[in-house]
C-alpha cells in the first residue's frame, strides 16, 4: 500500500513544474520567508500547507482554489505516508546476526591478513630478494625485462599458403591478382575490427584474437592463409647481417613493413598494408623503452614486477618449514559446544 501511494505521489510529483513543486515542499515543510507570517490552510503530518501556496497551484493549473488545495492536501499524504514507510523499512527489521562459529571464521580470516601484511610481507619487499635467487637470475635474462627498444604489436594477415620459404612468398605476393584477392579478403576483416573494438582498449588484442572466428570471412581461398598474431615484441632496427663497417647489410625484418609499424603511434591500428610477404593489419600496443642491465632502474623494476612471485614461494617455504617443526591438526568443535549457523 506504501509502496503505490509512493509510486503515484512521485508521478504526480514530477508531473508538476519544478518552480511550483518547490514551492509547495517549502509550504510541506514550514519554509518561507521569515518575515512573512505563514497563512496555513490545513496541516499534514504536522507540515502547513499556505494558502498563498494554494493561490499560486490554482493560477497555475487554471483551476478554483478548492480543486488545488484537494490536490496539495493529497500531494502532502502521500509523501507522508511514504516517509512512514520508509522508516519502518529501515527501522523495523533487525540486522541479521552473525552465528558464534561464523564470527569466529571472520575473525581467524582477518588475524591472518593482518600477520600477512604486518609480519610476513612488510619485511620481505622488492629490495630484500637475494642477488642470487633463481628467480631474479631468470628474469635478469629473460627478453621479457631485459630487451631494446621494442614495439608491441598485434597483427592480422594474409599470406600465401603453399610458400615453402620467404623467398617464395615474396615472389607470389608480387602479383597484382594475388594482392587483390588478399586485399578483399583482409580489408573487410580489417574494418569489422575498427568498428566494434577501439585500439585504445587495453584488451584490444585478445578481443580480436577471440572475436577472428565471429569477424572472419565466411569463405577465404584455399591459397590464402589469414592469421593472426598476438603480443609480439620486435626491435625495428635489428639486424641480421652486419658489415664490417657496422652497417646494417640485412635487416632482421621486412623493410616495408617495419616502416610502416614505425609510424603508429600506440593505441591506434595501421591501414591494410602490404609487405614483402603478405598483407599487414596491425595494432600498436605499445612501446617499450630500453631496459639495460647497465641502468640501476632495470634492476628495481625487474625487482618490483617479479616480487609478488617471490612472495609466493617465500610463503611455501615458510609453510613447509612450519609443517616440519611443528604438527598441526585441526579437529571440528565436539557436538555440543557448536552452534547452529544463523539462518
Amino acid at each position: 500500500m506504501a509502496k503505490r501511494a509512493w509510486d503515484r505521489w512521485h508521478c504526480r510529483w514530477r508531473s508538476r513544474s519544478a518552480a511550483a513543486s518547490i514551492g509547495l515542499a517549502a509550504a510541506a515543510c514550514g519554509g518561507g520567508s521569515a518575515s512573512r507570517a505563514v497563512d496555513p490552510v490545513v496541516l499534514v503530518d504536522a507540515k502547513p500547507l499556505d494558502a498563498s501556496v494554494v493561490r499560486q497551484l490554482a493560477t497555475r493549473d487554471g483551476v478554483s482554489e478548492d480543486v488545488a488545495r484537494a490536490q496539495a492536501i493529497e500531494t502532502l499524504q502521500l509523501a507522508a505516508g511514504s516517509r512512514a514507510a520508509h522508516a519502518q523499512q529501515q527501522y523495523s527489521d533487525p540486522r541479521p546476526q552473525i552465528a558464534a562459529t561464523r564470527r569466529q571464521h571472520l575473525l581467524r580470516a582477518a588475524r591472518a591478513r593482518l600477520w600477512l601484511d604486518e609480519d610476513f610481507a612488510s619485511p620481505r619487499t622488492p629490495a630484500a630478494i637475494p642477488d642470487d635467487d633463481p628467480i631474479l637470475g631468470r628474469a635478469l635474462s629473460s627478453s621479457s625485462y631485459v630487451h631494446p627498444r621494442v614495439h608491441r604489436i598485434c597483427q592480422v594477415v594474409v599470406i600465401p599458403a603453399d610458400a615453402k620459404n620467404m623467398t617464395e612468398a615474396e615472389l607470389i605476393t608480387r602479383d597484382p591478382a594475388w594482392r587483390a584477392r588478399a586485399m578483399s579478403v583482409l580489408s573487410p576483416l580489417a574494418a569489422r575490427i575498427q568498428r566494434y573494438i577501439p585500439a585504445s582498449d587495453p584488451e584490444a588484442c585478445g578481443l580480436i584474437g577471440r572475436s577472428m572466428s565471429v569477424l572472419r570471412p565466411e569463405t577465404v581461398d584455399e591459397d590464402l592463409l589469414l592469421r593472426f598474431e598476438s603480443q609480439l615484441a620486435f626491435d625495428l632496427t635489428a639486424c641480421a647481417e652486419v658489415a664490417d663497417d657496422g652497417r646494417c647489410v640485412k635487416p632482421n625484418f621486412d623493410p616495408m613493413w617495419t616502416e610502416r609499424i614505425g609510424t603508429l603511434d600506440p593505441g591506434t591500428y595501421s591501414e591494410v598494408f602490404a609487405g614483402s610477404w603478405g598483407l599487414h593489419f596491425a595494432s600498436l600496443v605499445a612501446i617499450e623503452p630500453l631496459r639495460d642491465l647497465a641502468d640501476p632502474s632495470t634492476s628495481v623494476l625487474i625487482r618490483e614486477q617479479i616480487h609478488l612471485k617471490w612472495l609466493v614461494r617465500e610463503f611455501a617455504n615458510y609453510m613447509e618449514a612450519l609443517q616440519r617443526d611443528s604438527a598441526v591438526r585441526v579437529a571440528a568443535l565436539p557436538a555440543a559446544a557448536q552452534e547452529p549457523e544463523a539462518r
